[in-house]
């Protein structure tokens, strides 16, 4: 059985994957510099490259079905363990590591937004005086403010 039609695939696949690993790299500069421009354009570049990848990912477990009669990412693992093509084992080898690399990056990018969130979130809350203690009242009956060094007065 020629393995060429699955070799082309994975090529695409993997090119894609690597365009994909590059979008998320970026996203994560934009995070870590905190420009929204940036991350708007980085977010969107990651989400095409996703899309695309999705695409090409559908296409090549349709053929491997028509090839092999199965699909999956289990059955790709198989066809590595199994196929004396070293070029078809080398591309499912690099397509599972691109993909566990896209992986870890996209979460830890998640991870940066939801630092970035709490953060975000936190000064809204001074600014909006929710992180002050409310008032309390002393023996003789007036308000004891007592104020968070964090919390801005206002004028």
């Amino acid at each position: 059985m020629s393995w060429q039609p699955l070799i082309h695939l994975l090529n695409g696949e993997i090119y894609q994957l690597k365009q994909l690993l590059h979008a998320l790299s970026n996203e994560a500069t934009a995070l870590l510099c905190n420009e929204s421009g940036s991350i708007e354009l980085a977010t969107n570049a990651k989400k095409h490259a996703l899309e695309k990848q999705i695409e090409l990912t559908m296409v090549r477990e349709k053929a491997m079905e028509e090839m092999t009669g199965y699909s999956g990412d289990d059955t790709l693992s198989q066809l590595a363990n199994n196929t004396e093509d070293t070029r078809l084992k080398q591309l499912i080898l690099e397509l599972g590591e691109l993909a566990k690399q896209c992986r870890e990056t996209n979460q830890a990018n998640g991870k940066l937004i939801h630092k970035q969130q709490r953060h975000t979130n936190n000064a809204l809350n001074i600014l909006r005086q929710r992180d002050a203690p409310p008032a309390t009242y002393s023996n003789q009956g007036s308000t004891n403010q007592v104020c968070d060094s964090r919390t801005i007065g206002k004028a």
